[in-house]
């Protein structure tokens, strides 16, 4: 595959979902083919499921029920949206990747570990993980501010602080490890001029 996979991690309210958009806009700027993506999808049966638990909470789906249906989601974006992006020469920047369900439904209950295994062993490693670090208490506050209503399944404190813990047992050295808590023109920057470069060795290699 020829395109460049890049997802954008982090807890509710970490400004990801923002970033990852600014960031598709200077990768188009510079004139480059970007898919825009996220996950759960809003078209496979399974994620059209997951963002209804999403809204409305998870009452009646079990936690199994709840992982297979993220790990059947995934199936389908990749096979329909990322890897055929990939093998045009696109840039993939995904909103969300298996590292979530790892975090989120690690703090549910289910084994982060196990579900970073099981990840690992069925998809495609992304070529940059975007980490967007914010503390539970700040990342609860902008949700707060800044949204009419707060999603009954994932946007409680506490829960957020348990998602935090478990997306910081899955860093890797490979990360790009942002500090959230700064501005969004100066994430941006820093985010997009880390990955001009990352895109520009790539290219060096394959010359």
């Amino acid at each position: 595959m020829s395109g460049h996979f890049i997802v954008f991690e982090g807890i509710d309210g970490s400004g990801k979902s923002t970033q990852a958009q600014l960031l598709a806009d200077a990768l188009e700027a510079r004139g480059l083919a970007v898919f825009r993506t996220r996950e759960p999808t809003a078209d496979s049966p399974a994620g059209k499921q997951l963002r209804e638990i999403a809204r409305h909470g998870r009452e009646g789906v079990s936690l199994e029920q709840e992982i297979e249906l993220y790990f059947d989601d995934r199936v389908w974006h990749i096979e329909k949206e990322v890897a055929p992006a990939l093998h045009r020469g696109d840039v993939v920047v995904c909103d969300r990747y298996w590292y979530s369900t790892a975090a989120y439904q690690g703090a549910l209950g289910a084994n982060t570990s196990k579900l970073a295994a099981q990840s690992r062993a069925r998809f495609p490693d992304p070529h940059v993980v975007v980490y967007l670090r914010v503390p539970p208490e700040k990342a609860f506050e902008r949700i707060s501010q800044n949204r009419a209503q707060l999603e009954k399944g994932y946007e409680k404190l506490d829960f957020l602080k348990k998602v935090f813990e478990r997306y910081e047992s899955l860093v890797e050295h490979s990360w790009l490890v942002i500090d959230g808590r700064r501005g969004q023109k100066e994430i941006a920057a820093d985010i997009a001029a880390a990955i001009f470069k990352k895109l520009s060795e790539k290219d060096q290699d394959l010359s």
